[in-house]
């Protein structure tokens, strides 16, 4: 794609996906060399950051976080799989178990502490600690970061996410801490596609 964009418009073109730009941006405004992030909007993406480069995998699929198993067997995703991560965790999923379509009225609804969104938001972090916790035991980065949509949830919605994490890092090496929401927001992608683009033409490549 990249090169034919070149081709077309005469002008240097390069390619990555949403979740891989925002993970470079997080990586390189916090200055750590491992860490992998997690978009949490209509579905559930990734990217992973090592030895302070994007990994992209032999078939460009590292980072595919949502589409891995998470309860075989269960939901059918629209990739074909049956119990795909992202059918669990996802702001889609959270609106269907809150029964809130608007997305502010959700976010207002749990900072003002409604016990059927509270409970909602328990039920994806519950599901989201066991992936954050394999990714640990994967990788062990230094960081994992949670981005989109959800994020605008607040700092409540953190704490819950690390309460259903102690339960694992307890039994592990990393600690809860090593889990926070995004500092940069929703500008994270399109910050990180700019310094991609601008290591790209600086390096050469």
């Amino acid at each position: 794609m990249a090169k034919i964009l070149r081709s077309r418009y005469g002008v240097p073109c390069f390619v990555l996906n949403d979740a891989q730009a925002a993970a470079l941006a997080e990586a390189r405004s916090r200055n750590v060399s491992n860490l992998v992030l997690l978009t949490i909007g209509t579905g559930l993406g990734g990217g992973i950051v090592l030895n302070n480069q994007l990994i992209f995998g032999n078939s460009w699929e590292a980072g595919e976080i949502g589409h891995s198993i998470l309860k075989p067997n269960g939901r059918r995703c629209n990739c074909g799989k049956k119990g795909c991560a992202e059918m669990y965790i996802s702001m889609r999923v959270l609106h269907k178990y809150s029964h809130e379509k608007d997305r502010k009225k959700l976010i207002e609804r749990f900072k003002e502490k409604d016990p059927h969104v509270v409970s909602s938001v328990e039920r994806v972090c519950k599901d989201l600690a066991i992936v954050i916790d394999k990714i640990f035991l994967t990788i062990d980065p230094q960081l994992v970061v949670v981005g989109g949509g959800f994020c605008e949830l607040g700092p409540g919605a953190l704490e819950i996410l690390r309460d259903h994490l102690k339960m694992y890092s307890q039994r592990s090496l990393y600690d809860v801490s090593q889990v926070d929401f995004s500092i940069l927001g929703n500008d994270a992608g399109i910050i990180g596609a700019a310094m991609y683009a601008k290591e790209r033409l600086l390096g050469g490549s």
